[in-house]
């Protein structure tokens, strides 16, 4: 959109815009971030502390693992998926990958039963609006994402990058169900902002501290 460029170039002919930046994204942003959940989801978020700006939604996928995920850890993945999750984060940390089918019969969502044998996983990757299905998600399947999440105390990470791209269905935030949790969003999608290289990461203010610290050192 013409008036995000026009912000763009504004800003790229501040002085103040030329220093490093902070890896974390300056507060502003946090704000803005926190002030959209609520409006859009109706979720209070902390700025400082449950809110991280991205570089692109990509490398805080592929950053939450090195935060968390040991060699030899297994991760819950889904087939098929973005191959940022199994191959960006799981594999570059030496991870397991753990591959959960999601199958037309089931509306290409998580067999939530089927989980529940596979509960020594450190961490799960999903995403509901779906890429590449486009299945959605309804309340209930999120509160059985979250219950798996709680009872085997697995890392929930949600991709949401779709949420404002539907037609007769509005998507919610994972968050609206499990404050255990992160969510991913990227600009590129919700504001055709693809160049831009910009996204955040919102939720849990232990885990988004985790992703904070690997942020500043890659």
């Amino acid at each position: 959109p013409g008036f995000i460029v026009d912000s763009l170039c504004e800003a790229a002919r501040k002085k103040e815009s030329m220093g490093y930046p902070s890896s974390k994204g300056e507060d502003f942003f946090g704000e803005a971030v926190a002030d959209w959940y609520k409006i859009r989801f109706g979720v209070d978020l902390d700025p400082e502390k449950e809110v991280t700006a991205l570089i692109g939604s990509k490398e805080g996928l592929a950053n939450i693992a090195r935060a968390f995920v040991n060699p030899g850890d297994r991760v819950l993945v889904p087939d098929p998926a973005y191959p940022v999750y199994k191959f960006g984060a799981i594999t570059l940390c030496e991870g397991v990958p753990v591959e959960m089918p999601l199958k037309e019969e089931n509306g290409f969502l998580i067999d939530i039963n089927n989980l529940r044998e596979r509960k020594n996983a450190k961490m799960m990757f999903f995403g509901y609006p779906n890429n590449p299905t486009a299945a959605v998600g309804n309340d209930d399947f999120f509160k059985e994402v979250a219950e798996f999440g709680e009872d085997y105390d697995v890392i929930l990470c949600h991709d949401n990058a779709y949420s404002e791209i539907t037609y007769d269905y509005k998507a919610p935030s994972f968050l609206q169900f499990y404050r255990n949790g992160i969510e991913f969003h990227s600009c590129s999608k919700t504001f055709n902002m693809t160049g831009f290289r910009i996204g955040f990461c919102v939720g849990n203010a232990e885990i988004i501290g985790a992703l904070k610290k690997v942020k500043p050192q890659v």
